[in-house]
């Protein structure tokens, strides 16, 4: 029986022998700041945004961490959206994009961040408690993250390594369905 590490190209690589990891300390300090704007036309709505995040990195070494690598840089990354809705009595449908961005871990070898267009349609009916919606949603990653998930036999180092997926797309649909009995003084939901 071997174990085997995962390298950032999703390769595989045996280990032959045992080992530990010593001590380390990451560290993230984040500046985010957003400011929306909704213009509203009888049923008809539009919502603008743009944040802005800037994230610095690090990964201090101790004792006994030569598998790892150490890491100090900063990455930053303006953050649009707009979303059209209409409203039409108990309906509501809207249709949104947005761009999403995650700064890289300090697991991240090649410091590349999680970058990914979102686009959005959602329909929703509610009318006193009764809440119901359908959302189909895609999202387009340049680059998406992934590390080891609970669940999955790691070793120690696959723990603290973060690896860059090139051309991801994730698409699906939610369906949501609420209900809640609303009495005097309260509101039981189901």
């Amino acid at each position: 029986s071997h174990d085997y590490l995962i390298n950032q190209d999703l390769s595989l690589t045996k280990q032959d022998t045992d080992y530990a990891i010593g001590k380390y300390t990451d560290d993230a300090d984040a500046i985010t700041t957003a400011v929306n704007a909704k213009l509203n036309y009888e049923k008809l709505s539009v919502n603008f945004g743009l944040g802005y995040e800037h994230v610095s990195v690090s990964r201090e070494l101790g004792d006994n961490t030569e598998l790892l690598t150490a890491a100090d840089f900063s990455d930053a990354s303006w953050i649009p959206s707009i979303e059209v809705a209409y409203q039409q009595n108990a309906w509501l449908f809207a249709l949104s994009a947005k761009q999403a961005w995650t700064a890289a871990g300090a697991g991240n070898t090649e410091q590349l961040a999680q970058e990914a267009l979102q686009y959005q349609l959602a329909i929703n009916y509610q009318q006193d408690g009764l809440n119901v919606g359908l959302t189909a949603y895609m999202h387009d990653f340049d680059n998406m993250h992934s590390t080891c998930k609970w669940g999955v036999n790691c070793d120690p180092i696959q723990n603290t390594q973060q690896v860059n997926l090139k051309d991801v797309s994730v698409s699906g649909i939610d369906v949501s369905v609420d209900y809640s009995v609303n009495l005097n003084w309260y509101s039981i939901p189901f």
